[in-house]
This record gives structure tokens, C-alpha cells and sequence, in this order.
């Protein structure tokens, strides 16, 4: 399965990141299904809680 670093999706994106990891992300998910190598967004302040 191939993988993307945060850097890189940042760089994609033309991102503001804050911070530093290592972190490698495999997919896209759910917010409330998404594991720590997956991203997700919040799209409503609805998902806040989340």
C-alpha cells in the first residue's frame, strides 16, 4: 500500500502546517472511522466533537 508523508500532502495541497512529525498516511476515511495513519477533514462544526 503506498503511503504519503504529512510534508508531502502539505506540499500538495500548498498546506499550512504546524509542527513536525513523521507520521505516513495511507487513505482517506470517515472522521469518526478514521485511524491514525488515514486523514480526514472537518467540513461542518457539526464534526467538532469528533
Amino acid at each position: 500500500m503506498e503511503s504519503y508523508s504529512i510534508n508531502e500532502i502539505n506540499d500538495a495541497i500548498n498546506g499550512e502546517l504546524i509542527g513536525t512529525t513523521t507520521q505516513q498516511i495511507t487513505g482517506p476515511e470517515e472522521l469518526n472511522k478514521a485511524s491514525n495513519n488515514q486523514i480526514s477533514f472537518i467540513g461542518s462544526s457539526k464534526y467538532l466533537k469528533y
